[in-house]
């Protein structure tokens, strides 16, 4: 649930808002960064495709333990 879900939209939509999409569409970014960089000769290919893979996997992500490693980290 976000900050503005009861006012702006119904609880329908509350993925759409949520911690995991706001990290996925982070992750989509990522990839479509090192892409760019790899079209460009800044990161090998190879290496490109490996991460493009991983960001790939939002399956694997827990989102409670980013949260508490947030804490952690002072971010």
């Amino acid at each position: 649930m976000s900050l503005y879900s009861a006012t702006f939209y119904t609880s329908d939509l509350d993925y759409l808002f949520s911690d995991m999409r706001y990290i996925e569409f982070m992750l989509k970014a990522e990839s479509a960064l090192i892409e760019a960089q790899a079209v460009h000769g800044l990161v090998p290919v190879s290496a490109s495709h490996q991460i493009q893979v991983v960001c790939d996997r939002i399956e694997n992500i827990d989102v409670e333990k980013i949260k508490k490693e947030i804490k952690l980290s002072g971010n």
